[in-house]
């Protein structure tokens, strides 16, 4: 059974030892490649309004129906 948590603990130490290999830094991304389309912004940014606009109806119909003024929705 010695010989077991020997062989675990090399095991472990190989695991902990690993680093891989760095990012090389002299290629930065196109900063392109980190925004979506514009016409997909637009779209995201309209649902957005709808979405929010529906939110608020949402909770001025549950404060109507219930009564809750107290919980903060208006």
């Amino acid at each position: 059974m010695f010989h077991n948590d020997e062989t675990d603990e090399t095991s472990e130490e190989s695991v902990v030892g690993f680093t891989p290999p760095p990012a090389p830094a002299s290629e930065p991304s196109p900063p392109q490649l980190n925004q979506p389309p514009l016409s997909q912004t637009e779209s995201f940014e309209k649902f957005s309004i709808k979405l929010r606009k529906r939110m608020a109806r949402l909770a001025n119909e549950v404060v109507k129906l219930t009564g809750c003024v107290h919980l903060g929705i208006l």
